[in-house]
């Protein structure tokens, strides 16, 4: 039966709609536009919502986007077309956070539209990527000039033709009839006499002659990027970046491949080349006797210890990666990987690989500033930065355990995300423009517009500005003094300094700061604000960390805290900002700064008085260790996931009656640690419960017990490294616990100490012989990831500093009970109630870099956490007050409630004897809507057949979810930029509404709601 059969009608018409844009070549689309009188069009996207500029026209490429794996978030597509011009002109829109989108034109020929969409959406997000990683503040975009076959004649394909030059310029007035939001470049199939052509008809033009004052040619500023990269990844690898005598294949010697090779041979390297212009070939053996040339396709078998693809893309896959005999990929081309899965391919080789974009950016290096006036100068220069950012990115690699690509899609995705200091988010306002433009363009032929909220004196301006009147009365409120308030305290989450603003850390404040006003109106008291920062911890760290090409370790730890305070301090400035930019009063006289002199000194005075108590004590547990990190975590920083994995192992004990039991792992060298045997009451081994085993490698003594809830037949307890073994062994009565790894991740038995983790299990592999079985395949397994950086953790046993709050639980659970603590909404009493019967010993030492030192152990830190229980004391009064009233109200998302807001109500109750908060207030979590594209499997092929490799509107099924708003899955949202697009009232309005679902632990954001406060907000200004 056909897939199609077992659709949804949504799903179904969604994917009649996407198989359109696949058999449209691109004359059908331009053809559609004409018979629609459409010369220009817009696809736009923001958090889950498309905008259409015709919506019955465009519905098959919308349905397309919300089908393919390559539209990611992109925030516009474009399309143009003029009379005389048989194709369709496409600007491609991915991300303009960081500045206006830039990037190539493409001048090529696509077989159909689909092939258009996804080469520019592949591209688009690849130059965001690009501009990101270089520094650069641009976003990413790309523009395609199809050839269609009217346009395939030598008119339109040979340089300096008065047809082509008037394409070209055709192209230039669509450019500029989006007003800037995508500014052009030169790419495949263009050159600078068309970049040329189209700045005549624009200002939004790059790489353009030098005539014209622009850059001219890139080439030897790319092969010089690229050059540096290999001498840095070599540095990687071998501790050295001097390339003398290392063995270099070049593919390729055009306009970046013939530079590199000339300066790879200044260097001293050996070089061997190839390309498939012979004459090319000729001229560079005469001029370069040492390098070799050789066949094109006998490039793959040759011995070297670099590979350096500079011509075509696409060269390394799963049909080149088995020939290669190289240490180290590293090349111009673009798109050298065929598909993702060849990073890994490598990996698994042992080859390094340095991203393409990381090390041939130079090209847009060149030409993005060029508009400001062109300095050589600045490109060489900038060409040097490549060096510490490959190092960057292979050092970020190595810590994760990822490949290169995912590292520098990670670190470029996270600089993505930074907004431009000066433009903000003006991609996003241009768009809007164009969206009012493209409505009144609708209205057309209605007669004039009114508004009765307009100003007299400023014809049509409204009567209430934004941009204008919200800063003059912010200003206005605070010289009144209006933040100052002596009534009962509102608090809100610290907002923390370790990325920039988002709009999910500002939302507790904002609703703090709406119930403070509403506290003033209704009664006349002021009440008084408790605002601060948070200074961030491991995550600013971690930020700090991947900014540079070095590990922390090679930094004096004086100067890299410097770094961190340095960043810190910049983020609490920026902080204080925004919120005034959004009409978030506070009193700066009572801002929390935990970095502060006064911050520090009462996290000191928390820890000592504890101390004093008896309540602060060292102990030794098994843990969670991020290897990462190097810093112990606690369970709310490790979250779940699963690993796949390709290998399985059954360890064969013998019990001294001669019975064999078979154990299942994934970890052999765990065996190191085996302490007993588990086996499952009611399996294949349960009636050898109680009788004891052999260590194959110690030949001592393991009990047998039994384990009901065991999933398989039987396993080895290891209770150093794992909490069930632990819990198991526990409650059997048996206390050892010898450890396999180190705090490091090593081996630490004798005979294994200091072996990275790989090496000891080929070595116990080797020392178990024929007492373990290897099975290949294809197993999930549970694991836990740090939260931070989303490397697999390790439970260890390790001796950390823990606070005993036991009592104080006791006390706060009468208090929630009796009423004495309010909440908001009697699910998170009940949700606390429930933490309070679980509450462990809370653990408070980190072994990071950055935080409040902890008094009386070097190298070690307190827990963020610790501090921010500290500053919430701070904000009721404490220490200058022993026992200061409690904060009358906080805000709180669910999150934060069990890991904040408890252990401050704990700490208070523990020193002062009143709770900090008398009332709690949790809202939503603020999320963003995404799509998740569901696999839909086609009927499979035939014995006979191979599996066919579809579309992806054929494999998979569109689905709406919904994400928190987290820097590292790329959804963060300036505060700034939606105040600069809709105000500060509308922004604080829109959110209100936001909250106002049913659903009491997430909240979405919606651009829908915040038009309509706006909309709302208008029309109250017409009627006042």
């Amino acid at each position: 039966m056909s897939t199609l059969g077992r659709l949804r009608p949504a799903d179904e018409k969604r994917r009649e709609l996407a198989r359109q844009v696949r058999a449209w070549p691109v004359e059908e689309l331009h053809d559609r536009l004409a018979a629609a009188g459409v010369s220009r069009a817009f696809v736009l996207f923001e958090n889950g919502e498309f905008t259409l500029s015709h919506p019955a026209l465009l519905a098959p490429v919308q349905a397309f986007f919300e089908l393919s794996q390559d539209f990611a978030q992109h925030e516009g597509v474009f399309l143009g077309r003029e009379e005389g011009f048989p194709t369709v002109f496409f600007a491609f829109v991915h991300d303009t956070r960081r500045g206006l989108a830039q990037g190539g034109l493409r001048f090529k020929r696509y077989d159909t539209t689909a092939d258009v969409l996804v080469d520019g959406l592949r591209l688009a997000r690849g130059m965001t990527r690009k501009n990101a990683l270089a520094g650069l503040w641009w976003g990413g975009g790309k523009g395609v000039l199809p050839v269609t076959l009217p346009l395939a004649r030598p008119e339109y394909m040979e340089k300096d033709r008065p047809e082509r030059r008037r394409l070209f310029e055709a192209y230039g007035r669509f450019v500029a009839s989006i007003g800037g939001i995508y500014y052009t470049a030169e790419d495949i199939g263009t050159n600078t006499g068309d970049l040329a052509a189209v700045l005549g008809q624009n200002r939004f033009t790059t790489c353009i002659p030098p005539a014209c004052g622009g850059s001219g040619n890139p080439s030897p500023f790319t092969a010089h990027g690229v050059y540096r990269a290999m001498q840095a990844a070599w540095n990687f690898l071998t501790g050295s970046d001097d390339l003398s005598g290392v063995r270099v294949a070049v593919q390729g010697a055009g306009h970046v491949g013939g530079p590199l090779i000339r300066e790879l041979d200044e260097a001293g390297a050996r070089v061997w080349f190839t390309d498939v212009d012979v004459k090319r070939i000729a001229e560079l053996s005469a001029e370069l006797p040492r390098a070799v040339a050789v066949l094109p396709d006998s490039i793959y078998d040759l011995e070297v210890d670099v590979f350096a693809p500079c011509a075509v893309g696409a060269v390394v896959s799963a049909q080149t990666i088995p020939r290669l005999k190289c240490r180290l990929v590293c090349g111009a081309a673009n798109n050298i990987l065929r598909e993702t899965a060849d990073a890994e391919r490598l990996r698994e080789r042992g080859i390094a690989f340095v991203p393409d974009y990381v090390c041939n950016r130079m090209g847009i290096t060149n030409c993005a500033d060029e508009w400001r006036g062109y300095l050589e100068e600045d490109v060489w220069v900038a060409a040097e930065k490549v060096y510490p950012d490959t190092l960057r990115v292979l050092k970020h690699a190595r810590n994760l355990v990822v490949t290169p690509s995912r590292a520098a899609d990670e670190l470029a995705d996270a600089a993505a995300s930074e907004l431009h200091p000066l433009l903000g988010h003006r991609g996003r306002r241009l768009a809007d423009q164009l969206v009012a433009a493209n409505g009144r363009g609708a209205r057309q032929g209605r007669g004039p517009r009114t508004d009765a909220g307009t100003r007299k004196g400023r014809g049509a301006a409204p009567l209430f500005s934004a941009p204008l009147d919200e800063p003059a009365l912010q200003t206005r409120w605070e010289k009144a003094g209006l933040f100052r308030g002596t009534g009962p305290a509102i608090a809100a989450t610290p907002v923390s300094t370790a990325t920039s603003p988002n709009l999910a850390s500002f939302l507790s404040p904002l609703l703090a700061d709406v119930r403070a006003r509403a506290i003033e109106f209704l009664d006349g008291s002021r009440p008084r604000r408790v605002l601060g920062s948070d200074h961030g911890g491991l995550a600013l760290q971690l930020a700090i960390e991947a900014s540079l090409p070095h590990d922390r370790e090679e930094y004096a730890r004086p100067e890299f805290v410097e770094m961190c305070r340095d960043r810190h301090h910049a983020g609490d400035a920026r902080v204080r900002e925004e919120l005034r930019a959004a009409g978030i009063g506070f009193d700066p006289r009572a801002w929390l700064d935990p970095m502060s002199e006064k911050g520090a000194r009462v996290v000191r005075e928390l820890y000592h008085a504890l101390a004093d108590a008896g309540r602060i004590a060292r102990e030794t547990r098994l843990v969670h260790r991020c290897l990462h990190c190097r810093t112990v975590l606690v369970a709310s920083d490790v979250v779940h996931a699963s690993l796949s994995v390709d290998r399985s192992y059954a360890v064969q004990f013998r019990t001294t009656e001669g019975d064999e039991i078979e154990t299942a792992t994934y970890q052999p060298e765990l065996v190191l640690g085996a302490v007993a045997i588990g086996v499952r009451s009611a399996g294949r081994y349960g009636h050898l419960e109680g009788r004891s085993a052999v260590h194959p490698l110690r030949d001592d003594l393991l009990p047998v017990v039994a384990v009901p809830d065991l999933g398989v037949g039987a396993v080895f307890l290891v209770p150093a490294h794992s909490l069930r073994d632990e819990r198991i062994l526990r409650e059997a009565g048996i206390d050892e616990r010898p450890a396999v790894f180190d705090e490091k991740g090593e081996g630490s038995p004798a005979g294994y100490a200091g072996l990275p983790r790989d090496a000891l299990r080929e070595a116990v592999l080797g020392r178990l012989g024929d007492r373990v079985i290897s099975r290949k395949g294809t197993w999930k397994v549970d694991a836990h990831r740090c939260r931070r950086c989303e490397g697999v953790t390790l439970v260890v046993p390790s001796e950390e500093t823990f606070v005993h709050l036991e009592s104080a639980a006791g006390r706060l659970k009468a208090g929630v009970e009796s009423g004495a603590v309010e909440f908001g909404h009697p699910r998170w009493r009940d949700r606390v109630l429930a933490h309070l019967n679980t509450l462990e010993p809370w653990c408070i030492s980190r072994q990071q870099w950055w935080g409040h030192e902890m008094p009386g152990r070097r190298g070690e830190v307190l827990s963020t956490w610790f501090s921010l229980a500290a500053q919430a004391l701070a904000g009721a009064g404490w220490p200058e007050d022993p026992a200061p009233a409690p904060v009358a109200e906080v805000w709180v998302d669910p999150e934060l409630l069990v890991r904040w807001v408890v252990p401050a109500e704990l700490v208070s109750l523990a020193v002062t004897g009143r709770p900090v908060f008398r009332r709690i207030e949790v809202h939503g979590t603020l999320q963003t809507v995404d799509r998740s594209l569901a696999p839909q499997p086609e009927e499979g092929a035939g014995a006979d057949e191979s599996p066919k490799i579809l579309p992806d509107e054929e494999r998979f099924l569109f689905r709406t979810v919904h994400r928190p708003m987290r820097r590292n899955l790329g959804n963060v949202v300036s505060p700034a930029s939606l105040v600069r697009r809709f105000g500060a009232d509308a922004l604080r309005l829109g959110l209100l509404l936001c909250l106002s679902g049913p659903d009491q632990d997430a909240a979405t954001a919606s651009e829908t709601k915040l038009r309509e406060a706006r909309r709302m907000i208008r029309r109250l200004v017409a009627k006042v």
